[in-house]
């Protein structure tokens, strides 16, 4: 056998468990997020809604809206409105957003149920009354908002 045939066996061996070590990383990465078992969901869920999460927590504004066109969007107020109300300040949640004792626990209510049978069976669609439900408190915002914009309800939420 000459040197450039054992050289060439020599290489791909050095490089055999590299490629298999590469392999056996993706792999071990796709599976950490399978969409097909119940905890592929919950990393996948909690990977997407995490950056909400955080903003929520430590109070960053997360609205589009507020950001880039420095204007209050019809959901502007609602996170802080349903701070408030978990800390016992219905007045000051009013204050901010006069639908929050209606929205807030409606909101939370359809994003648990949906989280919940995504992680449990893959599926995400809502029962038609809730889609009529979110449609009417969808409505109610954009009303809302236009009324405030006129200077109604207090005016404008602060962003």
């Amino acid at each position: 056998m000459d040197g450039s045939a054992s050289l060439t066996a020599t290489s791909a061996l050095a490089t055999a468990p590299a490629s298999a070590w590469a392999r056996l990383r993706s792999r071990a990465r796709a599976r950490w997020f399978r969409r097909d078992t119940w905890h592929g969901r919950a990393r996948f869920l909690a990977l997407v809604s995490s950056p909400w999460l955080i903003a929520t927590i430590f109070r960053v504004p997360f609205c589009p809206t507020a950001l880039f066109l420095r204007m209050p969007c019809p959901g502007c107020g609602l996170t802080r409105a349903s701070w408030a109300m978990l800390s016992g300040d219905f007045a000051g949640a009013v204050a901010l957003h006069p639908l929050a004792p209606v929205v807030s626990p409606v909101f939370v209510g359809t994003f648990a149920y949906l989280g919940v049978r995504y992680v449990a069976s893959g599926r995400t669609d809502l029962k038609p009354w809730m889609v009529w439900l979110l449609g009417v408190l969808s409505a109610l915002l954009v009303a809302l908002w236009g009324a405030r914009m006129l200077g109604a309800f207090g005016g404008p939420v602060p962003i």
